[in-house]
């Protein structure tokens, strides 16, 4: 019999689709805007010792499910804790509303983003650092 080999772009695709199975996705904030309407939702994807933990805000609609965070909702933050110095502190964000359209995104100085976007479903992004 002869082994069966895959393409590597066949492996690739394999891999992708098992790619977020192992992945565990926790809700650590959920911050809803102030006269309602749409919310900030802050969650920690964590994919193994392997790799870093990474922490995304994306603004949801009020009545839209967190589970369309791994499905399609585009997060206007994302930051990579792999280079985290050993004394930061455990909070890596602080997302507050200013207003209506208006958000502020805080995070800790020595931690690096790895996406910023500046405006997002008519909600301009303000960033900061401590």
């Amino acid at each position: 019999m002869t082994p069966v080999r895959l393409a590597p772009s066949m492996s690739l695709l394999v891999l992708l689709a098992c790619y977020d199975r192992v992945c565990a996705h926790r809700i650590l904030e959920d911050v809803p805007v102030m006269q309602g309407g749409l919310r900030a939702v802050v969650l920690q994807t964590n994919c193994g010792a392997a790799s870093s933990l990474r922490f995304h805000v994306a603004l949801l609609q009020e009545g839209e499910k967190e589970r369309t965070l791994l499905t399609g909702v585009r997060a206007v933050f994302t930051l990579r804790d792999a280079r985290r110095p050993p004394d930061a502190p455990p909070e890596r964000l602080r997302v507050r509303w200013l207003s209506r359209d208006s958000i502020s995104i805080m995070y800790d100085h020595r931690l690096a983003p790895a996406k910023q976007d500046r405006e997002e479903r008519g909600v301009h992004i303000v960033y900061g650092t401590w």
